[in-house]
């Protein structure tokens, strides 16, 4: 879980986020966002995207139709899996 973990801080690049002290659990410095369970291939931005959309520094970083794509591709994902 640590490889993980660090990972997710890497592809982040973010050097002022805080951890809890238990387990993988990251909590976004902008928004209080807090993610956990990362497997390795998780992406952290689209994570970020799926569970806090409206995150002040996702939307500086990465944009509104950055956001709007995943959060297109995750609906759309979800209702090819609920048939």
């Amino acid at each position: 879980m640590l490889l993980v973990l660090k990972i997710v801080l890497i592809k982040l690049n973010l050097s002022n986020i805080k951890l809890q002290d238990y387990g993988d659990n990251v909590c976004c410095f902008a928004c209080d966002a807090s993610l956990w369970c990362w497997d390795p291939e998780d992406d952290p931005w689209i994570e970020h995207c799926r569970w806090s959309p409206t995150c002040p520094y996702l939307r500086e970083e990465k944009g509104d139709e950055y956001i709007a794509l995943v959060q297109a591709s995750i609906n759309q994902e979800e209702q090819v899996n609920v048939w």
